[in-house]
């Protein structure tokens, strides 16, 4: 089980280190769900009190029952899991997309463009045509 219970708010914004365990399959599915967007590592705490720590790559919350794919460290076969058997999830790997969203990405290129163009005209300035 994780040491550091989180409560589990809604939506999850999950950072690396948050931990949650579930007080029903409501939020055992959030939760889930929250991992599988989550793009670093994560620990599975299970019911049978092992720890898995892996990157989540696919769930299937309609399966029955519904199961989570997870590349395990150290192993190269994915492991299926049940969700009933995860009794909790810590994000304990770093979020590589983090602060690479569609929104950084735009504000950078519109800085670029910016500086770009004050480039043009300066030089414009310097030649006599502004």
């Amino acid at each position: 089980m994780p040491n550091a219970v989180d409560s589990i708010p809604a939506p999850i914004q999950p950072v690396p280190g948050s931990a949650f365990t579930f007080a029903n399959d409501a939020e055992r599915r959030q939760v889930i769900d929250a991992a599988f967007d989550y793009r670093g590592d994560i620990t599975l705490h299970l019911q049978s009190g092992a720890t898995m720590e892996g990157y989540l790559f696919n769930r299937n919350a309609d399966g029955k029952p519904p199961t989570v794919q997870m590349l395990v460290k150290g192993q190269e076969v994915p492991q299926n899991l049940p969700y009933v058997d995860i009794a909790g999830i810590t994000f304990s790997g770093r979020d590589t997309a983090d602060g690479k969203s569609y929104q950084t990405w735009k504000e950078k290129k519109h800085g670029e463009r910016q500086a770009e163009a004050e480039a043009v005209k300066k030089e414009m300035e310097a030649q006599g045509y502004l």
